[in-house]
Order: structure tokens, then sequence, then C-alpha cells
């Protein structure tokens, strides 16, 4: 993954299976990373493929209308194959579908739309 263009850095948990990837959307969507994070070699074997989708930031998501419109309103974006609200880290899962350049920046604005607030997981911001 580190060849990838835009890719910035990854850090891997091997306790929890999980990576986190930072990169430049204005090289790499965010569709085409999980595209490249799938097609990446697995250590495991060649029968064996890594997943990867998009975590996004839902502070105000406190009741379950605004978390299910955020899923529905993410599902309707072309591109997007699957979205899951998690209550317990108020992130929302993006699975993306196979073909597409969708970025966090189009799914932030379709929910703002939607009169849903949302961020980058793990994006810092400047006080």
């Amino acid at each position: 993954m580190k060849k990838v263009g835009g890719v910035k850095s990854i850090t891997v948990s091997f306790l929890t299976r999980w990576a986190t990837v930072e990169f430049d959307e204005s090289v790499i969507s965010a569709q085409e990373l999980s595209r490249a994070m799938f097609q990446a070699p697995h250590a495991m074997g060649k029968d064996m493929k890594y997943g990867g989708f998009l975590l996004l930031s839902l502070p105000d998501a406190k009741d379950k209308a605004t978390q299910k419109k955020a899923t529905t309103t993410l599902e309707k974006v072309g591109g997007v194959a699957k979205a899951a609200y998690y209550p317990q880290t108020k992130f929302v899962a993006i699975q993306f579908a196979d073909k597409g350049k969708v970025t966090s920046i189009q799914l932030i604005k379709a929910l703002e739309a939607a009169g849903v607030k949302a961020s980058q997981a793990g994006a810092k911001t400047k006080k």
C-alpha cells in the first residue's frame, strides 16, 4: 500500500487486525484507495483479500432517525455499496462498489445536504 500514490502513512494493529491509512484525496479518492486495498497481495496467501471501508464521524447522530437518514443518504450516492452506523463510536462505515471515484468530501456534502453533520474520522482540525 505504501507504493500507492497518495498514501501518506499506514498504521497497522495486528492485535485488532485493523489498519488506518492516511491519504491525500487530491491524488486518490477514498473509493480508489478501498479498491487498491482489496487488490493488494494478502500476507496469508493469494486466495485471501483485504477489505477496506471509509469511516465518517457523525457526532450529532444521537437518534435512530438521524442515523437512518445518514445511511439511507449515503447508500443513494453512486459508488456506495453499503453504509452502516455504529452508535458506540458515532461512526458510519461506507463500503464502496467496484467502480467509481467517490471522495469523502462528496459523501460529507451529501450528508450535509440531508441535514446530517459529518467529518472525516480521525481528521485533525486547527483551533
